[in-house]
């Protein structure tokens, strides 16, 4: 009789330690949460992060802009809206910053954005390129129209910033349009605030919209 009830009593012991690790390995297994969607979960498309609101106010805040690239002395920054593109050219330099859109030849038909901070008025020219070399005329004396939207600029920290949106396809002659994804530019920064002076650099590149 002693040993029946001994071998009983294993028996039970080990059946109760096997429901043990049965209902403990269940309670482990809860699923996992799933992001947040809806209108209130706008998010950034490069990092992730959630985008802040967009404000002309001449700085470039954290998550502001969902894109960045250098070209040279000058980073522009670009963000996506309905149908319109959010753009911030920044430099260390204190002359103008020119931004060229999809030029032909050169300069020649570039639609060209001037930007010039003369001590704290900022001005933002809408222009376009007549010349290989230049010149490029305002759009308005072009028969065209002034296409740039909520421009500012500031130099804080010794960096010059400017801020402006656009549409992406302003339907002016004197315009050239937008698209997402690569965009073919040319950026200058000039040698002074005067922007009929000859830029001090200049290059080529893509302009990132997404």
């Amino acid at each position: 009789m002693t040993r029946r009830r001994t071998g009983s009593r294993s028996g039970l012991g080990i059946l109760m330690m096997i429901l043990m690790v049965v209902i403990l390995c269940g309670c482990s297994s809860t699923p996992s949460a799933s992001p947040p969607s809806g209108p209130g979960s706008s998010q950034d498309s490069t990092n992730g992060t959630q985008l802040a609101a967009w404000n002309s106010d001449g700085m470039v805040s954290a998550n502001e802009y969902t894109q960045s690239k250098r070209f040279g002395d000058l980073e522009m920054f670009t963000r996506l809206g309905d149908g319109v593109v959010h753009i911030a050219i920044q430099s260390k330099k204190e002359g103008y910053l020119s931004l060229g859109i999809r030029p032909e030849e050169k300069m020649m038909g570039g639609d060209i954005i001037t930007c010039v901070l003369d001590g704290t008025k900022a001005t933002i020219y809408d222009t376009y390129a007549i010349g290989t070399f230049g010149p490029h005329p305002d759009d308005i004396n072009q028969s065209g129209s002034y296409d740039i939207m909520e421009g500012s600029g500031s130099r804080q920290n010794g960096v010059t910033t400017f801020e402006f949106k656009r549409r992406l396809d302003t339907g002016d002659k004197f315009d050239k349009a937008l698209v997402v994804g690569n965009n073919p530019i040319m950026w200058a920064i000039g040698s002074s605030v005067d922007r009929t002076t000859r830029h001090s650099s200049r290059g080529f590149g893509d302009l990132v919209i997404k």
